[in-house]
């Protein structure tokens, strides 16, 4: 962080929001550079990145020394505003147990245990970012999210804190849609509470505790929109040196992230043809930062298999470009009601955060509903006069508005909320823009009351239990905190959430296990590695398992007879997963 805001200094910052967002994007592309780093000397190790850390530690302290003081916040008597005061409180105490929670209790999302956390454990048990073998589906997929989760991973040598990242990232997107607000002429107090709301959004939330990447894309995402849009109205050059890196980060991390990275670079290419020169070289810079932080895995891909998508085929006008064994729809998830015009989705999507008080606890991976019903009764609602304030006022909010509903209209899941998280900074904006703009006084209470109602409605429904999801049932927030009050053996992935995995509670801390990829029982690998991640993990194969290895794999499957066939002991049959202990 001291390289970080070293650099931030240098950036000459204007305003105290322009500084903290500029903090942010470059905390993140810090982290991002020095496992790059680390990982291209050939040791992705707690040494050499405590190293690397302290050495931009130095050059950051030097650029202190040259660069700009920080602009002071300004000063703003929070009692004077009661309601930017009572947001701000509860989405304070909504990010807070989000990281109670990802601190009393293991891993525990899908997506996170089959292949987040897998690659990522893989490369700390490796020293290397290598394509781990322990993913199926998702190897060779660009990989800024899990650089993340692995500077936690790697410096602490455990999985205790790897669900704490992406809470991180939603308050730097708090404070992204903050200054946005700022950009449309919303009062502090207001633009305080746009990033509140923003911060209350319950599928938000309901990601903060986990190891996915969604809430990252959306919330960095806001921030380079917010570098952009202050570079269109202040010329600043300097401004796109962040920009370029928020771009790499996202055109790093997953599909999402690439639609976000084409949309900013986009904007800024437009921006410079229609401005000065001298901005010609700032977009180098944009450019420079765009393919440091985004553009490795693409590389990799293409040295290793002739295919920088891979393993997605690319075609043009009936023409194969670059060959692969998947196209994009293969692994496209369709809408609970099925295949429909996305449209129909979108809606019925929306519509199901009307009636929130149906709703059970919310999900990291919500398929209906998931931005609240503060979208859904007063966000959407109040977008549209505000965008017509906006349009009388000629106002430069409209670029980023209009850049953010374009990346929804490029977005493949336009229906699913996790993917959609940044429609809620325009929704914040909006209503905080009404409580300060409405002509009459008592229109102000109403939008105040109703916001602060329905945002603490989102944050109950998000914060009171748990849900898992993947056939597990919810542990409330009283269980939560019983928890984190007693043993941490009882707070192991087997004991609270999925029994089929106890069996690791007994097993050696140094083994060695065999786990069937293709086995369906067998879903999970990352918890595998240990709470020390000192296990050794490996993909069966054709050949016969090492001596002495633990086996896992599914009921009747080749490794199971094997298994009973040489003496295995069996040590654990439930939901159709065996593990079995080598003969002694």
């Amino acid at each position: 962080m001291a390289g970080a805001a070293g650099v931030t200094t240098l950036l000459r910052p204007a305003r105290t929001s322009d500084a903290l967002v500029e903090l942010g994007v470059l905390c993140a592309a810090s982290v991002a550079g020095i496992e790059l780093a680390a990982a291209a000397a050939g040791a992705l190790e707690p040494g050499v990145l405590l190293a690397l850390a302290a050495a931009w530690a130095l050059a950051g302290a030097f650029a202190w020394r040259r660069g700009d003081a920080l602009p002071r916040p300004p000063r703003l008597a929070l009692r004077e505003h009661p309601w930017a005061s009572a947001l701000v409180m509860l989405a304070t105490v909504a990010l807070l147990w989000r990281l109670v929670v990802s601190v009393v209790l293991p891993p525990y999302a899908y997506d996170a245990l089959t292949y987040h956390l897998t690659i990522v454990f893989d490369w700390v048990r490796s020293g290397g970012l290598g394509v781990s073998d322990l993913s199926l589906c998702c190897a060779r997929y660009p990989s800024n999210a899990e650089l993340m989760f692995a500077w936690n991973a790697v410096l602490t040598g455990s999985q205790t804190f790897v669900d704490t990242v992406e809470v991180g990232f939603a308050l730097l997107g708090a404070v992204a849609v903050a200054a946005l607000a700022r950009t449309a002429a919303v009062p502090r107090a207001g633009a305080m509470a746009a990033g509140a709301l923003f911060a209350c959004t319950p599928v938000l939330l309901a990601q903060g505790s986990t190891a996915y990447a969604d809430v990252m894309i959306a919330s960095v995402g806001l921030a380079g929109l917010h570098l952009v849009t202050r570079f269109a109205a202040t010329g600043q050059a300097r401004l796109l040196i962040p920009a370029g890196l928020a771009a790499g980060l996202l055109l790093g991390t997953k599909g999402t992230g690439i639609v976000w990275a084409a949309v900013l670079t986009v904007a800024v290419l437009v921006l410079v043809v229609r401005g000065r020169r001298r901005t010609v070289g700032a977009a180098g810079a944009f450019l420079a930062g765009l393919l440091a932080l985004g553009a490795w895995w693409y590389v990799r891909n293409w040295i290793d298999t002739g295919n920088p998508v891979f393993p997605f085929r690319v075609s043009a006008a009936g023409t194969t470009i670059f060959r692969g064994p998947l196209r994009v729809s293969d692994v496209l998830t369709v809408p609970p009601g099925g295949p429909e015009p996305w449209p129909v989705s979108v809606v019925r999507a929306w519509v199901a955060d009307l009636h929130f008080w149906t709703q059970r606890p919310y999900q990291y991976e919500q398929r209906v509903g998931g931005l609240g019903p503060l979208w859904s009764w007063l966000g959407l609602p109040l977008l549209a006069p505000i965008v017509v304030v906006l349009v009388r006022r000629r106002s430069l909010a409209l670029l980023w508005l209009g850049l953010i509903a374009l990346v929804f209209l490029l977005a493949p899941y336009r229906w699913w909320s996790r993917f959609t998280i940044d429609l809620m900074a325009a929704g914040g904006v909006a209503i905080a823009a009404s409580a300060a703009w409405a002509p009459r006084r008592w229109m102000r209470w109403v939008v105040q009351v109703a916001a602060l109602l329905l945002a603490a409605a989102g944050v109950g429904l998000t914060s009171y239990a748990i849900d898992p999801a993947a056939h597990a049932h919810p542990v409330s927030a009283r269980r939560v905190l019983q928890l984190a009050k007693g043993r941490a053996a009882d707070r192991t992935l087997g004991r609270v959430f999925f029994p089929e995995y106890r069996f690791l509670d007994r097993m050696p801390a140094a083994a060695a296990i065999v786990v069937d990829l293709r086995a369906p029982a067998s879903r999970f690998t990352a918890p595998l590695f240990g709470a020390g991640l000192s296990r050794r993990v490996l993909p069966a194969g054709p050949g016969p398992p090492p001596r002495g290895a633990w086996l896992v794999t599914g009921a009747g499957r080749p490794l199971d007879r094997l298994a009973r066939a040489r003496g295995y002991q069996l040590v654990s049959d439930v939901r159709g997963l065996h593990a079995w202990r080598p003969a002694r």
